[in-house]
C-alpha cells in the first residue's frame, strides 16, 4: 500500500466472544433525552466558551513528512506518534526540536505501522501493524523506548482491522474500532493485560471517524453518519456498558468529534457548515448535553484533529497540498509542450485521481472536502463542466474513464466495496466487480470494454474482466515469473508490480534483485506474443511504490524513477525498451494518466505543506 494513502483499510472484525448490543446507530433508548432538536441559531458566533480566552500557537511546520493520518500527541504535549517511511517503523517526533526517533526496528519485514495513540501516562503506544501483502492486521502495544512489544488482537484472522482510538485513564484498556469484511464495525475495549474484549456498540459499515472514552471511563462519545448514504456526521454518546445511548448533536451540517475535555466537562467538535468552519464545545454531564454549543475558535479550515494532551488540544492545518496537475508532451519526440499546472487551488480541497475522457477533451477527478467527495469534470481550458456529489465513498487510488462511465474503486452506503462505474453526467454509480484494489495495478483495454486486473499488491495472476458481459479469464498465471510464490532467479530476482498495456500484448513490471539492505529495483517490459524482454537500468528501492501508465496506443509506458539522484517522469518504448527522460519533477507523483491522443497527462503531485498547532484554554501558555 502506498504511504499516501493514503487511505488506510477500514475493515473490521467479529469474534465469537462478541455479542451485539442491539442498538441502532442513531436511536436512543426509550426515555433518553436527546439534543436532536438543536436549532441552528444556537450555533451563534457570539456564544464564546466559558474557557475563553483561547490561545493558539504554531508548534511545527513542514512538508509531506508530517503525516496527518497517523499522529497523536503525548500526554505532556511534547511528542507526537509518527511513521518513519524510510524504514516503515513506528516513531515519535519531538515537537520542540522536530527530531524523529524510531520506536520499532522492522528490518526486512513486509508491513508498516498504522494509526497510533499514546497511553494516558505516556509510557506506551497502541498501534496497528499492517501486513498489506497478506491482508492481516494486528493491534499491538509497545513501550515508548521500544521495549515490551505485545500483540493483543489479529494475526490469526484475515480481514481484521483493529483501529486504536483512545486509552482509559488507568492504562488498562485500549478503545478500538473493529471492522469486518466491509460490513460491520464495533466499538470495543481491549484489556491489555488479558486481551479480553468488551463490546460497547455494534454498528454497520459506517464506522466512526473518531471515538473517545470520557476521563472517568463511564461513556464513549463518537461521531457517525446518521444514514448510510449521508455525507454528514452527527455526534452520539453511549455508556461503557452499552445500556444508555444519547444523541448529542444532530444537524444537517457536518460535525466531527475531536475528543473529551480533560476535565470531563464536555466534548470538542469541528463543525463544517455553508458559511463557516469552526471548533465548538458541547457541555456534557452524566452522558447528556448540559447546555447549547459554545464557540471555541472560528475560521478553522482544512483541519485535522490529533487529540488532547493533559492541558491543550493539538490539531493540524494543511496550508497547501498535493493535487491533480496536468502537463502536455509530444511523446514521439519527448518534447514538453506545457509544464505542470494544478487544476485548482492547492490550498483548497484535496484533488486526486485524474482520468481523461475517451475523446480526450475532458478530465475527471475527485475532490474531497467538508466530509464528502465529489466528481469534478473540467474541459482542457479549465472550465468546470460538472460538479457531482457521490453517494459512494471513493477510495483515492486510480480512476479510469471508459465509454461506459468513470471507473473507480469505492464503498457503497451498504458497505459493498469494489469497482463502480459512475456516470459523468449524473454521478449515479453501478457496481462492477468485487475488489477495490483491482484498479490500482489495473488498466483498461483500447476500446474500453475490458479491464486487465492485477492482484492486491500488484502480484498474482492477471485477470481480464469484460465490462459488458461480466465474464473473466486468466491472462497470465501467477507462476509465470510475476507472482510472489515464484522461485527467485539466480541473483535473487523477483517480480513485483506490473501493468498490462491497453492492447493486451505487453506487461510492464518492476523487478527486484538482491536481499536484505542490498536490493536493486529495475523496470522491465515483456511481450506476451513474442516473449521478448526489455530491461532498463537500475533504479532506487523507493521506486517500488511508483505509479505506471501506458499510452492508449500501447507504444509507451510512463513511470517515475530516479536517475543520478534526481526524480524524473520517464518514458519507455515498448518495442525496443529504450528509455527517455520526459521531465524532472520536484515531488513524488501518483495516479498517472495519459490522454487518448497521448499529448496530455495528469498526476497527483505537488508539495504538501502542513502545520501543527496547539490550542490552550483559560489563558494557558
Amino acid at each position: 500500500m502506498d504511504c499516501l494513502t493514503t487511505s488506510r483499510f477500514r475493515i473490521g472484525y467479529l469474534l465469537a466472544l462478541m455479542l451485539p448490543v442491539g442498538l441502532t446507530a442513531c436511536e436512543a433508548q426509550d426515555g433518553d433525552e436527546t439534543y436532536a432538536d438543536i436549532a441552528l441559531s444556537t450555533f451563534s458566533k457570539n456564544r464564546v466558551a466559558q474557557e475563553a480566552p483561547v490561545e493558539v500557537r504554531r508548534m511545527l511546520s513542514g512538508g509531506v513528512e508530517l503525516d496527518f493520518e497517523d499522529q497523536a500527541p503525548s500526554p505532556d504535549g511534547r511528542y507526537f506518534t509518527d511513521i518513519d517511511w524510510e524504514t516503515s517503523d513506528l516513531a515519535v517526533r519531538d515537537l520542540a526540536t522536530g527530531e524523529t526517533r524510531r520506536v520499532t526496528n522492522q528490518k526486512d519485514v513486509d508491513g508498516y505501522p498504522d494509526g497510533s495513540v499514546f497511553s494516558s501516562d505516556g509510557g506506551r503506544i497502541a498501534y496497528v501493524w499492517d501486513n498489506y501483502l497478506t491482508g492481516y492486521w494486528e493491534l499491538r502495544t509497545i513501550g515508548v523506548d521500544g521495549s515490551d512489544m505485545k500483540v493483543h488482537l489479529g494475526g490469526e484472522n484475515k480481514g481484521v482491522y483493529p483501529e486504536p482510538e483512545d486509552w482509559s485513564k488507568d492504562g488498562r484498556y485500549v478503545l478500538i474500532t473493529l471492522y469486518q469484511n466491509d460490513t460491520d464495525a464495533q466499538i470495543v475495549t481491549v484489556d491489555v493485560a488479558t486481551n479480553e474484549i468488551h463490546v460497547i456498540k455494534t454498528l454497520d459499515s459506517r464506522g466512526p471517524s473518531g471515538s473517545f472514552l470520557s476521563p472517568d471511563g463511564r461513556f464513549v462519545a463518537f461521531d457517525l453518519r446518521p444514514e448510510p448514504d449521508s455525507q454528514e456526521r452527527d455526534i452520539f454518546i453511549v455508556s461503557s456498558d452499552g445500556t444508555q445511548e444519547t444523541t448529542l448533536i444532530q444537524t444537517p451540517d457536518h460535525e466531527r468529534l475531536l475528543g473529551w475535555f480533560p476535565d470531563g466537562s464536555g466534548v470538542l467538535f469541528h463543525r463544517s457548515a455553508d458559511d463557516s468552519r469552526a471548533i465548538w464545545k458541547l457541555p456534557v454531564q452524566d452522558g447528556r448535553p448540559a447546555g447549547p454549543p459554545e464557540l471555541v475558535k472560528d475560521d478553522v479550515w482544512q483541519m485535522t484533529g490529533f487529540g488532547f494532551s493533559n492541558d491543550a488540544y493539538f490539531y493540524g492545518v494543511t496550508v497547501s497540498r498535493r493535487g491533480v496537475q496536468t502537463a502536455s508532451f509530444d511523446l514521439e519526440t519527448g518534447r514538453m509542450l506545457e509544464g505542470l499546472e494544478p487544476v485548482g487551488d492547492l490550498s483548497g480541497p484535496t484533488t486526486s485521481s485524474g482520468a481523461w475522457s475517451p475523446d480526450g477533451r475532458r478530465l475527471a477527478y475527485l475532490e474531497a472536502g467538508a466530509g464528502e467527495t465529489r466528481l469534478i469534470v473540467r474541459s482542457l481550458t479549465g472550465e468546470i463542466l460538472q460538479d457531482l456529489p457521490l453517494a459512494i465513498d471513493p477510495i483515492l487510488v486510480k480512476v479510469r474513464w471508459t465509454p461506459h462511465g468513470v471507473l473507480m474503486p469505492a464503498t457503497s452506503p451498504d458497505g459493498r466495496r469494489g469497482l463502480y462505474l459512475v456516470s459523468p453526467e449524473t454521478g449515479e454509480a453501478s457496481f462492477v466487480v468485487e475488489g477495490w484494489w483491482k484498479l490500482r495495478w489495473g488498466s483498461v483495454s483500447e476500446d474500453g470494454s475490458k479491464i486487465f486486473m492485477a492482484g492486491r499488491s500488484g502480484v498474482g495472476p492477471i485477470i481480464e474482466h469484460d465490462l459488458v458481459t461480466g465474464m473473466e479469464r486468466t491472462m497470465v498465471e501467477e507462476d509465470v515469473r510475476f507472482g510472489p510464490e515464484a522461485s527467485p532467479g539466480p541473483n535473487g530476482e523477483r517480480g513485483h508490480k506490473r501493468l498490462v498495456s491497453p492492447d493486451g500484448n505487453y506487461i510492464a513490471h518492476l523487478m527486484t534483485r538482491g536481499t536484505g539492505d542490498d536490493v536493486d529495483t529495475y523496470f522491465e517490459i515483456v511481450s506476451l506474443s513474442s516473449g521478448k524482454t526489455h530491461r532498463t537500468e537500475v533504479f532506487s528501492p523507493s521506486f517500488t511504490r511508483a505509479t505506471m501508465a501506458w499510452s492508449p496506443d500501447s507504444r509507451y509506458v510512463l513511470f517515475p524513477g530516479r536517475l543520478e539522484g534526481d526524480l524524473y517522469l520517464l518514458q519507455c518504448v515498448a518495442e525496443d525498451g529504450s528509455l527517455r527522460r520526459l521531465m524532472e519533477v520536484e515531488n513524488r507523483f501518483f495516479n498517472l494518466s495519459v490522454s487518448p491522443d497521448g499529448r496530455h497527462i495528469s498526476m497527483d503531485t505537488g508539495e504538501t505543506r502542513r502545520e501543527i498547532w496547539r490550542m490552550t484554554f483559560n489563558g494557558g501558555d
